[in-house]
């Protein structure tokens, strides 16, 4: 399959995978929705998406996703200035369905994460 024929769209298997952080983004609801495309492999430029709420129950679990990227934030309230920093990182993710349509990508804790 070409590049430009990729559906990057299509369902990727649960799996464990590296992907390129392409875009944390901060929504009004407020959640945090990481654009994350695989980077090798035979799923490389597909997409997958993390979605989390910002509540105060989630605080902490947001401080460790940013954390295993290499990205240390003492309070969520600097959420916005670490964005840009994750922008570009290669980390790995793990990807679980639960329910045959719940969706999790969790954040592992990598070798080291780093900048294309």
């Amino acid at each position: 399959m070409s590049a430009s024929s990729l559906d990057v769209t299509a369902d990727v298997p649960d799996g464990d995978y590296d992907v390129i952080v392409d875009q944390i983004e901060l929504t009004a609801t407020p959640a945090l929705v990481w654009h994350l495309r695989i980077a090798d492999g035979p799923y490389a430029g597909r997409q997958l998406w993390k979605r989390r709420l910002v509540t105060e129950l989630t605080r902490a679990a947001i401080r460790d996703d940013f954390e295993k990227c290499g990205v240390a934030l003492e309070t969520c309230f600097q959420v916005p200035r670490g964005l840009d920093q994750l922008s570009g990182l290669r980390v790995p993710v793990m990807k679980r369905t639960q329910d045959c349509s719940d969706v999790k990508v969790h954040i592992q804790w990598p070798a080291e994460a780093s900048p294309l």
